[in-house]
């Protein structure tokens, strides 16, 4: 495996401070800090966004309030509709030590494709929105990179979760980004 380094995201938004393993020469991005209106129920406030040197491959994190009502599944979905992100199933997904969502999405944009693998966690009224991102043709070479990230992602302070995962008329397929490879089915739906 390739040399990795603990990266630490501190004084964020509601106390969401964390710790994610990427490789070492992942640099984070500046971020604008700017007051973000909540009032649009499918925005999010960045907290970190880490990228390769070598191309568009992105780790982000970003959070907002928790939504009123609904589950996990529902807001991932809700959220993917509204900015034109074609996702493929639900599934249960460890976030670190947190439970959470996971689906597998792609964004064409002209010919380039882009593989996306999205995390929702809930923790204690405040949503996580985790994305690894990279070109398809790029995927296999960085999917454990993103594997590894998952796995060590650890909330400073977590407070619990305090919503479902999915309502009980859709159930979670398990986990495949544990492996960082999208089935099949997510595959051949952008070829």
């Amino acid at each position: 495996m390739n040399k990795t380094r603990t990266f630490a995201c501190q004084g964020t938004l509601a106390a969401l401070d964390f710790t994610v393993e990427v490789p070492a020469d992942w640099a984070p991005i500046d971020l604008p800090r700017e007051n973000v209106g909540f009032d649009d129920t499918s925005k999010f406030a960045p907290l970190a966004m880490l990228m390769a040197p070598y191309a568009a491959i992105l780790f982000t994190v970003a959070a907002r309030p928790a939504h009123a009502s609904g589950t996990l599944a529902q807001w991932m979905q809700y959220v993917a509709s509204a900015h034109g992100v074609a996702i493929e199933g639900f599934e249960a997904q460890r976030l670190g030590a947190l439970d959470g969502v996971g689906t597998w999405g792609t964004q064409t944009d002209g010919d380039a494709v882009m593989r996306a693998g999205i995390v929702f966690v809930e923790d204690g009224e405040r949503l996580l929105h985790v994305v690894c991102m990279a070109p398809e043709g790029l995927w296999d070479a960085v999917a454990p990179a993103f594997a590894r990230a998952l796995a060590t992602f650890t909330l400073r302070e977590p407070r619990g979760r305090t919503v479902e995962l999915a309502p009980p008329d859709l159930p979670l397929s398990p986990c495949t980004m544990a492996a960082a490879t999208p089935p099949a089915a997510a595959t051949k739906a952008t070829s």
